[in-house]
């Protein structure tokens, strides 16, 4: 399933396999590498455009209990008004089942 899945220092890896979304990110200015898809990026504000983009593309952000998931990176920017509105956040009941829900 295409999703974010972390928010490093410098970039955001997103995993994503589908066409479409996959040429949406190139055009974001991604890069693919063996650990998936990575778009940098080199402020805070920066950071936030990214999300917003990533936000307007529908793509759900990775969530789970404790820790700083790229859900909670996203809420963070919220509170601090860098970014708006809600997300799909997404977690895992095992491999194959995955959870949606808005945040």
């Amino acid at each position: 399933m295409d999703h974010v899945e972390a928010v490093r220092t410098d970039s955001v890896l997103i995993s994503c396999s589908t066409g479409p979304l996959l040429s949406e990110l190139f055009a974001l200015g991604a890069t693919a590498s063996n650990e998936g898809v990575s778009i940098p990026f080199g402020s805070k504000h920066a950071l936030a455009a990214v999300l917003s983009q990533l936000q307007r593309l529908q793509v759900p952000f990775a969530d789970a209990p404790g820790g700083w998931t790229p859900a909670a990176v996203f809420a963070q920017l919220r509170d601090e008004e860098l970014v708006h509105g809600s997300i799909t956040a997404v977690t895992w009941s095992s491999p194959d089942q995955p959870i949606l829900r808005a945040a």
